[in-house]
């Protein structure tokens, strides 16, 4: 655990915590640029938390409509702030449900403070 008395008085502490993942999909498996999406959210967590981190990884998941497994580059956008309120946490649900309607997915992932959600 660290020890509070080594960091600064100046310092301030971001303790919380949100990701959301964006597919490199639409319609379930078709392939499509991302970036456009990838920017909405990078931009919106930005606006309501003074920044975010853009990290790719590669998600697998099962598809109710494919009746498969669907592998893909996924892009997930990290954003940390002091506190979480109402407001914000509804922010940050409704970029992930825009996501998940203008890509036509089954759902998208958010992850609040280590807790996944799908919406």
């Amino acid at each position: 655990m660290l020890d509070k008395n080594l960091i600064p008085v100046d310092a301030f502490q971001l303790s919380h915590s949100v990701e959301i993942y964006v597919p490199s999909t639409v319609n379930v498996n078709e392939s499509v640029d991302s970036s456009n999406y990838v920017n909405v959210v990078a931009s919106g967590l930005s606006q309501i938390n003074g920044g975010a981190t853009i990290k790719s990884a590669e998600g697998c998941w099962y598809s109710d409509a494919l009746k498969t497994v669907v592998r893909e580059s996924i892009t997930i956008i990290e954003s940390s702030c002091a506190a979480l309120d109402a407001g914000n946490v509804a922010r940050f649900f409704a970029l992930a449900k825009w996501i998940k309607s203008e890509m036509s997915q089954e759902a998208v992932s958010i992850k609040i403070d280590g807790e996944l959600f799908l919406v």
